[in-house]
């Protein structure tokens, strides 16, 4: 150990520059992230300064608890298979086949991605609600004679909003291991009388698990942790929406800190598992580096038809999102017992400044911009720092900081959140007087992963001789950087940006949780708050949702232009 202590004092005698750059990183790391996860930890355990077990034995002996964990996952598996049912037959066809539109369809997976279904469960609750279109529609076709309670108690919603959602994921995970299995190995197994089903099921499935595994692990822990879709169909039975209760009562309520507990160590225990399963087991396949996957051609009535199944599944998958904006433009009350609204208006939008004086709603928008763009400069810079330090550091340390760049990935917005607000009490940082600050590097903490990814993309095409070239010369390193570096990846920071800024804009658990006071409300949670409130609000909420949908696809738009082709490999583990 000490051996290792002088060889990186000596490391960081030679890189100085480096040596800053992780001290900066470990600071921001240990403040705002290892911090606030270890003070909910030590609350869990010590009440009234003594350590004790007694509220985990009452959360695992009372069912009003555990229960909620239970619910929790089973909604989570009930996802993750449904995703799974949806994603691996869809990757394939993107992978192994030619057909009409595929490179249409292909620019166009990740648009049920674009908007989270916090914002699109009041679109479905108009198609699937008691006198919502799809009633209306069997009503007047007379298949059935009494509208359907197709929401039910709103768990079915939730599972259907989370799928539509997620399977986008599942599928990028998927699909790039497919296309990284040697196809000379699908050939010796047919050689050896395999075919068909039982090919997939002894060949193919087997060697996609590492994408199976990843896309599972983000969607399982996604839908296991999420807050938004549960409150827009109001269903209360999940860990997440119990938590989010308590978060008014965090100085008192031990159980809060439990609950947070017992949910990051389940999906902490999901995501090392996930790795844990790919690293014992070899996926390794001799010569990949030059076999390309086989495509076969469909034409003809097969092309169209798979084509057009995949039409649909898109069609389904961003019904919600028509149905928001439909909504946006309605007249209150114009959508009732019909397919679509029958009459339509500027006024919701109008509603939008009507509204400021008592929702703040004008100044939600602000809020969001702001918020989000001070998490892009954050996640511009660390991203930049991160990578660049990663990728070109010889320090020991650059794994670990790697492996904290990642754990986001793992770590749901809905712990960061209540860990900022329980551990944060002091005069520069006050999540309860003043939360902006620390809403704004939640934002940047949640969606650094996505920044350092698209930046290190860039960075790892950026050979380290160029930089040697011109300290050769005399330039100072960070000249190099500048005037180097930065310039051959301005276009992956760029898109690092947009995302980041986007997504910013849609996070909804630290919102909801950090968010206190009206004026400081970003639009996640002044959607929220006009749901809740009565009839005729929704048709605000829309139109405010609208935009989001807007800025979000503009970006999205925006950044997969500039990424191309990498822009998938942001969405996977």
């Amino acid at each position: 150990m000490l051996r290792g202590l002088r060889s990186y004092l000596r490391e960081a005698r030679s890189q100085k520059g480096m040596f800053l750059l992780s001290a900066i990183f470990w600071i921001f790391f240990i403040v705002f992230l290892i911090y606030p996860i270890s003070y909910t930890f030590y609350r869990s355990f010590f009440v009234g300064g003594k350590f004790t077990l007694s509220m985990y034995k009452l959360m695992f002996s009372d069912s009003t608890y555990y229960g909620l964990i239970i619910n929790s996952l089973k909604l989570a598996t009930i996802t993750t298979v449904l995703t799974f049912l949806i994603g691996f037959p869809l990757a394939f066809a993107m992978v192994r086949y030619e057909f009409p539109l595929k490179g249409t369809l292909q620019s166009l997976m990740l648009l049920p991605f674009i908007v989270p279904p916090f914002v699109s469960a009041i679109g479905m609750m108009k198609i699937l609600g008691t006198y919502g279109s799809l009633n209306t529609l069997l009503l007047r076709l007379g298949i059935i004679h009494e509208p359907v309670n197709w929401l039910g108690s709103g768990f079915p919603a939730i599972v259907l909003m989370q799928v539509l959602h997620l399977y986008p994921i599942m599928y990028l995970n998927i699909a790039a291991a497919l296309a990284n299995i040697d196809p000379t190995l699908e050939e010796a197994a047919q050689a050896l009388g395999a075919s068909g089903l039982r090919l997939i099921r002894t060949v193919v499935i087997p060697l996609s698990m590492p994408g199976i595994f990843a896309g599972a692990s983000i969607v399982f822990i996604w839908s296991f942790t999420d807050l938004g879709t549960p409150l827009m169909f109001f269903y209360p039975k999940l860990v997440s929406v119990q938590i989010f209760k308590y978060s008014t009562e965090f100085r008192t309520n031990v159980m809060a800190y439990v609950l947070i507990v017992v949910v990051l160590l389940i999906v902490t225990a999901i995501f090392l598992g996930m790795k844990l399963v790919i690293g014992r087991k070899s996926y390794a396949m001799m010569g990949r580096g030059h076999v390309a996957p086989k495509v076969r051609r469909i034409s003809g009535a097969k092309g169209w038809l798979l084509a057009g199944a995949i039409v649909v599944l898109l069609l389904i998958s961003v019904l919600p999102h028509i149905s928001v904006a439909l909504l946006a433009f309605a007249k209150v009350g114009s959508w009732y017992k019909s397919l679509v609204p029958t009459a339509f208006t500027l006024d919701n939008f109008r509603n939008i400044r009507a509204l400021e004086s008592t929702e703040h709603t004008l100044t939600s928008i602000k809020n969001s911009l702001y918020y989000s763009l001070f998490a892009m400069l954050i996640d511009i810079a660390l991203g930049v720092g991160i990578a660049y330090y990663v990728n070109r550091s010889r320090l020991p340390d650059r794994h670990p900081i790697d492996a904290l760049t990642m754990w986001p990935l793992a770590l749901p917005g809905i712990i960061i959140a209540f860990g900022y607000l329980a551990a944060f009490h002091f005069p520069i940082l006050d999540a309860w007087r003043n939360p902006v600050p620390l809403l704004i590097v939640a934002y940047a903490i949640r969606r650094m992963p996505y920044s350092v990814r698209a930046i290190s993309a860039g960075m790892q095409q950026v050979h380290a001789a160029f930089e040697e070239a011109a300290q050769s010369v005399g330039a100072h390193p960070l000249r190099a950087v500048k005037d180097i570096v930065l310039p051959l990846i301005v276009a992956n920071v760029l898109a690092a940006g947009v995302l980041v800024y986007a997504e910013s804009m849609i996070e909804v658990s630290a919102s909801l949780i950090l968010a206190a006071k009206p004026e400081q409300f970003p639009m996640t949670k002044t959607i929220y708050v006009l749901h809740t409130m009565p009839q005729g609000s929704d048709y605000v909420a829309s139109a405010m949702g609208l935009i989001l949908m807007l800025v979000i696809g503009a970006s999205m738009v925006l950044s997969s232009r500039i990424m191309g082709r990498r822009m998938g490999e942001i969405f996977k583990v």
